[in-house]
């Protein structure tokens, strides 16, 4: 395998970035399906897309901020930035545990 020069790591970095938005979208209209289904037909809301999309987002920024944290360990530069991000990190969590209780709850 060929090491990518700049262009390739352009090209693939575009991919997937469409990729994922495309998914999104994707996982956006199966939420308001959901919700229109859930809302004519009086059922339970089914929170499986809902999970999906919160993963999607939570996860890479997740792991954005755990590579970035990596990467600058033991740079001066960067000290004053880790109580940002903790708190990010916090904010994120308690985001998605809302939406789990918001799961349990409106599926009773």
């Amino acid at each position: 395998m060929k090491k990518m020069d700049e262009m390739d790591e352009y090209i693939q970095l575009k991919a997937t970035s469409y990729g994922c938005r495309i998914l999104l979208v994707i996982l956006d209209v199966w939420i308001l399906y959901a919700c229109w289904r859930a809302l004519a037909s009086g059922t339970q809301l089914d929170m499986v897309p809902v999970f999906l999309t919160a993963a999607a987002v939570f996860i890479p920024e997740l792991m954005k901020h755990y590579i970035r944290r990596r990467m600058t360990a033991g740079d001066e530069e960067y000290r004053g930035s880790e109580p940002n991000e903790i708190l990010l990190i916090l904010l994120s969590a308690a985001a998605a545990a809302a939406l789990v209780m918001a799961g349990i709850l409106f599926n009773r």
